[in-house]
């Protein structure tokens, strides 16, 4: 019954955090196709993958390991298409690999540090570039 309430809970955030890296962290929007079809490889994976390791032991992960080798290689498949939004296949690709090892804190932030970054990515460069403003040497301290 926990298994249950385990699978629908990671189907759900999985869902959730697409929602969310795709209004967010891609500056345009993706068409409905595209976020349909990634939808599906989002919830596809998530539940094999989550089913996979609830399967195996924790001393023997033989079988998570076989099936990350084909998600991996059409996530692979979907950047080498899609040169422009790399990093939200990156991105999704991490949350579902890390939701279904059950590390459900660490992915919330994560997406809370993608998501400051994306709205604040212009001050944070200011910040962190602004050479012009200590170009003196004898600055006393």
């Amino acid at each position: 019954m926990i298994l249950i309430f385990s699978f629908i809970f990671k189907c759900f955030i999985s869902i959730l955090l697409l929602l969310f890296s795709t209004n967010y962290l891609v500056k345009n929007k993706l068409d409905s196709s595209s976020n349909i079809n990634l939808s599906i490889l989002n919830l596809s994976s998530i539940s094999l993958l989550s089913c996979l390791y609830s399967f195996t032991s924790d001393s023997n992960l033989f079988l998570y390991i076989i099936g990350m080798v084909p998600i991996t290689f059409i996530f692979l498949m979907y950047m080498n298409n899609d040169k422009t939004n790399k990093e939200l296949y990156l991105i999704l690709f991490t949350n579902i690999i890390l939701l279904s090892l059950n590390y459900f804190f660490i992915v919330i932030i994560l997406n809370i540090i993608y998501y400051v970054n994306s709205i604040y990515f212009e001050q944070f460069n200011i910040f962190f570039k602004n050479d012009d403003q200590f170009d003196n040497d004898d600055m006393v301290l």
